[in-house]
């Protein structure tokens, strides 16, 4: 016979003594099968071992018995203990509850909620079971990693002049990723965004608080700590964090200077000395550059309303970049890539971000760009000259304008990254924001599988798009584990 688990033990010892179980078990865990906490049933059936677990079951969740009872279950179900079991009990809900909650009463020691998914058959690097929910991500992986591979086409030529970038890569310009695809500041700061979404989220679950912007910010500083600013001078005076916390910070290939833009780092210098939040109405300068928009694309994931999108996209703009074309640009950007995950066509995904675009103070420059990119690309004939006649994509308003003609101008994302980068401007900037709407519009499976597989952090954009999937689903982790990768600051 299998020896007894620690809950079978308390199980044979209070067989018929349903106070008695209650007291003593409260603490212990019991597997649920299947992915569902909730919902309404007349018995919950639950296990207190893998190998109790009926045969085919291959994904449950491990939780504590006070959890169970106090959180997980909307109706009062009878609590059916290893059905078909050797050691097997059936309680009645309530009962059970009242005997948990008097327990824990007398002796004080709290509920300490907290949930597990577990599968059969996946197991991460440490040991640990997590419960992987199936979904459809090529679009999000598409416009992550199309924007990353346009970051690492430009990052070796970028402000180079065409000249140079003929002679060192032939009469094509650019046309493969360098030998060593490294990306740059553009896509260490999207990969920061992308954690401040998932923390927001993480946050809001747990508390109802919904400070998207704030969570951000401190993002930032984590990624301003992985360019040679020490943490106590990175962190902010309103941190009480020792070190910089999270999964994503602990890579330690971020912590390289890619060519981070000065207006950023001096804009998240100055908030860790003063604790101030520059924002839309108390900018921190009158900066358009590019800076502010290249970052935002995981901002799409941050609502269902393309408004809402649209305002928080500014705000984080705003944190580093004061001036209208260096806010307003992320938030159309933001708005198109929002769009375009969610199936629509490129035209259509302008006309929405276009409409919110024009109801803000200082939309002129934007909107000119933008009509402009729409103009050049009706033209067809695609050229480094169409490219160039919208300038050199250093500012919000020509970055935007690149990454638009170049998505709108060609129907293979693959043609659209080389084009937005074979320039002579801040061609790397371009070409990530191109990629994070070519990406988003064609899917994953469109983009080179070379270039997918090659470029720098894919497995960590593959892990987050995944982490992403399972924070936002029906079977969001309430384990300890979970927190500490993704915590609710």
């Amino acid at each position: 016979m299998t020896a007894l688990t620690p809950m079978e033990q308390l199980l044979h010892e209070h067989e018929d003594d349903v106070a008695g179980f209650g007291h003593h078990a409260v603490h212990g865990e019991l597997l649920i099968p299947g992915e569902v906490l909730l919902g309404e049933r007349e018995v919950l059936e639950v296990y207190t071992d893998e190998s109790r677990l009926p045969a085919g079951v291959e994904q449950w969740i491990r939780l504590p018995l006070h959890t169970i009872l106090s959180r997980l279950v909307a109706s009062k179900p009878k609590l059916h203990v290893n059905p078909g079991q050797p050691v097997e009990a059936e309680f009645d809900f309530g009962e059970l509850a009242d005997a948990a909650a008097q327990h824990m009463r007398i002796c004080g020691c709290g509920e300490r909620p907290s949930a597990t998914r577990e599968a059969a058959r996946w197991v991460d690097g440490e040991g640990r079971r997590f419960f992987l929910v199936p979904h459809d991500d090529s679009r999000l992986r598409g416009c992550l990693l199309g924007g990353a591979i346009g970051d690492a086409l430009g990052a070796n030529t970028e402000n180079l002049p065409m000249e140079v970038v003929y002679e060192r890569h032939g009469p094509d310009g650019i046309t493969d990723l360098p030998e060593k695809p490294d990306v740059t500041d553009d896509t260490q700061m999207t990969l920061f965004t992308f954690e401040a979404i998932i923390r927001a989220h993480v946050r809001e679950r747990l508390t109802g608080e919904r400070d998207i912007t704030t969570v951000t910010q401190n993002a930032y500083q984590r990624w301003l700590h992985t360019q040679k600013t020490p943490w106590d001078k990175a962190r902010g005076i309103h941190s009480t964090v020792d070190e910089p916390d999270g999964w994503l910070i602990t890579h330690q290939d971020l912590f390289r200077m890619r060519a981070p833009g000065l207006t950023c780092t001096s804009a998240l210098q100055e908030y860790a000395r003063t604790g101030e939040q520059a924002t839309i109405t108390k900018p921190v300068n009158n900066s358009k550059g590019c800076g502010g928009a290249m970052r935002v694309a995981p901002v799409a994931l941050a609502d269902e309303d393309p408004a809402i999108v649209f305002a928080l996209a500014e705000d984080n703009a705003a944190l580093t970049h004061g001036h209208p074309s260096g806010y307003l640009s992320a938030g159309a950007f933001a708005v198109l890539v929002h769009q375009l995950l969610r199936g629509k066509d490129l035209l259509e995904a302008l006309d929405v971000a276009v409409d919110e675009l024009v109801r803000c103070e200082g939309h002129e420059e934007v909107v000119a760009g933008i009509e402009h990119a729409v103009e050049l690309a009706a033209l067809g004939n695609p050229g480094v000259e169409r490219v160039e006649e919208l300038g050199r994509g250093g500012v919000g308003d020509t970055a935007l304008a690149i990454a638009l003609y170049s998505t709108l101008v060609t129907d293979d994302p693959n043609e659209a990254l080389l084009l937005s980068v074979n320039h002579g401007g801040d061609n790397d900037s371009t070409a990530s924001m191109c990629g994070n709407l070519a990406g988003a519009l064609h899917g994953v499976e469109k983009i080179r599988p070379d270039w997918v597989e090659r470029v720098q952090f894919r497995e960590v954009v593959d892990r987050m798009v995944a982490d992403w999937e399972l924070e936002t689903s029906a079977a969001a982790p309430v384990a300890q584990e979970w927190f500490v990768r993704y915590p609710p600051s």
